[in-house]
């Protein structure tokens, strides 16, 4: 029986003849940042919350919990519905997504997250061969004392994007303390001495929770003169000493050369890394700006050659947004050169939060003029896109505005990507002309370009 409201901002509700901002039992917390959030009431008392890439579902008197879509949804969410059944349908860009009554019913408010798990143990052989040895059980794994290297495989089962999960490992017994959190997998250590190891291992899932692995334990068993009995018998054999003092002092001869090569495999892969890290400055300078962090022209020619020729063979739209900030020259003579620096590396953040998944690239093309390749978007997308950086922009604490022009084209023999270029250059002017703080579109019809504001 009440009127809510939901924008940019917040959540309000209407009392006393005005709008007063509204938790609504726990959304306004959940919610990001600037999210414009659609609100949907079902007949029995559920509701349901969505915006363009995130949705959220609360039970009648239970709690907002975001709802996990990330590998279901492709593109923006723009409309939900309920039918004659009770489903929730989503429609997204590319897809439809649906939950029916029952599995709302039956669904947990919180998905545990995923456990890590040992998927192999494997004895490495000098000659070359591989022993594996068992995943389970209670006793330990007992190994004889040789020549050889033990390799843990380790995973956390989660189907989501890559280079998500992370890993902490150790091998107790050889490692000091747990390795930093990295993507590594797979471990392995050689020349494992007569003595009991035990293996830990931690992992961390896309949503930061944390799983850890039951201890694995595996023992090295000493050879048999190494034993209780034999130690025992060898301590009559004095005569035996001198002999063993030689072996003692050749001992130590291996110990310090094998001190030796650590030093210089550290040496070797200190360098290494020194040139990797130097080989991957180059490559930021020749590919991003300096200044706001996003790719820089060279950078945006390339992708766009690319996603050019893909969009060319899947039959899919490729979409530009021109963006230019509204009298930027006067913003710089005003407030001075380095306030127009700030503005510029606080308005890119801005935008980057709009854009919809990581296909889609926002890049430097000169001044305080931007460019964003949307492969994949159609017309509608495109436009919304860049409808929903403008009012952020305009809603912003940053005291500017700024102009887009859109142009959209399946690339054929008979569009070339100049034309793309040119079209999406020539909308921007005309959002310009037309007074700023617009978006303008500039679409093909038979022959014609026809001109569009939003």
């Amino acid at each position: 029986g009440g009127l809510l409201v939901s924008t940019s901002k917040g959540l309000f509700r209407f009392e006393g003849g005005r709008f007063v901002e509204t938790d609504l039992d726990g959304l306004g917390k959940l919610r990001a940042p600037d999210d414009l959030l659609n609100l949907l009431f079902m007949p029995n008392g559920d509701q349901w919350a969505y915006g363009p890439t995130r949705v959220y579902f609360k039970v009648r008197n239970g709690i907002w919990q975001q709802q996990d879509v990330r590998n279901l949804r492709r593109g923006a969410i723009g409309l939900a519905q309920v039918d004659t059944a009770g489903h929730v349908v989503f429609v997204c860009t590319n897809a439809l997504l649906m939950r029916s009554a029952a599995q709302a019913a039956q669904a947990s408010p919180v998905a545990a997250p995923p456990q890590v798990i040992l998927r192999a143990v494997t004895q490495l052989m000098p000659d070359g061969k591989s022993i594996h040895l068992p995943l389970t059980g209670d006793s330990p794994t007992h190994l004889k004392l040789g020549d050889f290297g033990v390799r843990f495989d380790f995973a956390l089962p989660e189907l989501v994007r890559s280079g998500s999960k992370r890993y902490q490992a150790r091998l107790v017994g050889v490692d000091a303390g747990q390795s930093g959190w990295g993507k590594e997998s797979i471990y392995t250590y050689s020349d494992l001495r007569a003595k009991e190891y035990r293996l830990e291992v931690r992992a961390m899932d896309s949503q930061d929770r944390i799983s850890t692995l039951a201890p694995y334990t595996i023992i090295v068993d000493p050879p048999w003169y190494a034993t209780g009995w034999a130690r025992a018998a060898g301590a009559v054999v004095v005569l035996v000493l001198a002999w063993l003092a030689l072996l003692v002092l050749a001992g130590y001869r291996t110990r310090r050369l094998e001190r030796e090569k650590v030093q210089l495999e550290n040496k070797v892969e200190l360098r290494t890394r020194e040139l990797e890290t130097a080989i991957h400055r180059l490559d930021m300078m020749a590919h991003v700006d300096g200044l706001t962090g996003v790719p820089n022209r060279r950078r945006l020619d390339e992708y766009l050659q690319a996603v050019w020729t893909n969009c060319a063979e899947q039959k899919k739209p490729l979409s530009l947004l021109a963006i230019d900030v509204d009298n930027f020259k006067n913003f710089n003579d005003q407030r001075g050169h380095l306030a127009g620096d700030e503005l510029l590396k606080a308005l890119v953040q801005e935008c980057l939060a709009c854009l919809r998944r990581t296909e889609d690239l926002l890049a430097r093309y000169g001044g305080e003029e931007f460019v964003v390749v949307l492969p994949g978007a159609d017309l509608a997308v495109a436009r919304n896109l860049a409808e929903t950086m403008r009012l952020c922009i305009e809603g912003s604490s940053l005291g500017v505005t700024i102009s887009v022009g859109v142009s959209v084209a399946i690339p054929n023999g008979d569009v070339l990507l100049a034309d793309l270029f040119a079209r999406a250059d020539e909308a921007l002017y005309a959002a310009k002309r037309g007074g700023r703080n617009r978006v303008c579109v500039l679409e093909k019809a038979g022959d014609k370009i026809v001109q569009r504001e939003l």
